[in-house]
């Protein structure tokens, strides 16, 4: 279950192409496999993405993390049932942002403070445009997101 993949995750044992709460870590690997172009990306569903971005604190806390990507998932599911037309152009992802310099100075720039643990952001991985707000998604519900 999914206490079993935050298990794993923390214990650095995840595949790039791994899920965590049927959420894909956002990173040049995944987006690899998943969206570009080639044997098996769909760069039509990633023109844009709708993500999570945690820190080290809430990723260090087993449960919050779980609570986090669990609501996340859920706000996913929702956005796609109740946007269908957007459905096949948006991928859900995780973002780890205290795990590559250059995310962390863009959500930075965006407004995620220091101290944050949570955000949800929507890239156009395609055109640079981004909104970020801050969220908390471990005490909210996945209709406050979607």
């Amino acid at each position: 279950g999914v206490r079993e993949e935050v298990q794993k995750f923390l214990e650095g044992r995840l595949h790039p192409s791994d899920k965590l709460a049927r959420v894909q870590e956002l990173d040049k690997e995944s987006y690899r496999i998943r969206c570009a172009s080639g044997s098996k990306g769909r760069p039509e569903e990633c023109k844009w993405a709708l993500v999570l971005a945690t820190n080290a604190a809430i990723e260090a806390n087993q449960d919050k993390l779980l609570g986090a990507l669990r609501t996340f998932a859920e706000a996913c599911r929702t956005f796609h049932t109740e946007h269908m037309d957007l459905h096949a152009t948006a991928s859900c992802f995780w973002l780890r942002s205290d795990r590559e310099a250059e995310w962390k100075a863009l959500l930075r720039r965006l407004g995620m403070g220091e101290s944050q643990e949570v955000a949800v952001a929507v890239f156009s991985l395609q055109s640079s445009v981004a909104i970020l707000a801050a969220a908390d998604v471990s005490e909210g519900t996945s209709s406050q997101m979607a």
